[in-house]
């Protein structure tokens, strides 16, 4: 099996999964927001494999969720070693894992460290946009306290380091 990359988070945005593809990697890129399905599963890049889904703490469907400036969530939504699991990829490396989810992030992999640790002993390198905003899932004292919880297990217990760092101000509807 060749090196593999997962990818949460499309929104049409294709620059970061056909590089991977172009340097050889097996791509796998999630997004189940309704409005931008028919343009992803257009989406035809060698490698590059789209799925109609996304991450979350729970098993379900998404239908009840609308995400700030994206509309409305309509694929399944499963939790990180679901997710390894539906595709098969259970035992295999991910060399890159990029989240850009707009405040799945927190919920998910705080499930994933906490319930199942040994599901990120898999992964290399974690690509991952923080959302702290109000409108993206950073709206309360709980919210915050996901927020230590994350920091605190993949930090310092799990030795995640920072490799880059910068401020993105976002779209103007979560500042």
């Amino acid at each position: 099996a060749g090196r593999l990359v997962y990818s949460f988070g499309i929104a049409n945005q294709w620059t970061f999964e056909d590089w991977a593809a172009s340097r050889g990697f097996e791509v796998h890129a999630f997004d189940p927001t309704t409005r931008t399905r028919a343009a992803h599963e257009a989406h035809k890049t060698k490698n590059v494999h789209f799925h109609f889904m996304g991450l979350g703490a729970l098993r379900g469907k998404a239908g009840s969720l609308v995400t700030a400036g994206y509309g409305a969530l309509g694929g399944e939504v499963l939790p990180f070693d679901a997710i390894r699991e539906r595709l098969g990829h259970t035992t295999r490396l991910i060399q890159l894992l990029k989240i850009d989810c707009e405040g799945c992030e927190w919920e998910a992999f705080v499930d994933a460290a906490t319930r199942m640790p040994s599901v990120l002993e898999k992964v290399c390198t974690i690509i991952l946009e923080i959302h702290v905003s109000r409108t993206l899932q950073m709206n309360t004292t709980a919210d915050l306290r996901r927020m230590a919880a994350f920091w605190d297990l993949y930090v310092v217990k799990m030795g995640f380091r920072f490799w880059y760092l910068h401020a993105n101000p976002g779209a103007a509807w979560d500042r």
